[in-house]
């Protein structure tokens, strides 16, 4: 496993400690370029799923139960807002 993971926008060369962490961030810089609509609601999304359903991710759940599928729907939901940020501080950071 690394020790550090990288911002993911490009050539920003900051870098955080990979232990108990996901696999890609945004460095605090980038993550205040985004756009404050979009951080908002992908907070509000992770919060949601937290509150939730905890630790547990959707696998942890019986195929095709409810809670399963509210899981994953609502995981789906807090990936996309994620590639949503990321999408907007890469291109702030770029200048578009």
């Amino acid at each position: 496993m690394r020790e550090r993971i990288p911002c993911s926008v490009p050539f920003c060369g900051r870098t955080v400690r990979a232990k108990g962490r996901d696999t890609e961030i945004i460095c605090g810089k980038h993550w205040r370029m985004a756009s404050a609509d979009l951080r908002r609601a992908h907070s509000k999304l992770y919060r949601a799923y937290r509150r939730k359903f905890g630790d547990n991710g959707w696998w942890n759940y019986p195929g095709g139960s409810p809670e399963r599928i509210e899981c994953l729907g609502l995981a789906r939901q807090c990936y996309g807002a994620w590639d949503a940020v990321k999408r907007d501080a890469i291109e702030r950071a770029g200048g578009l």
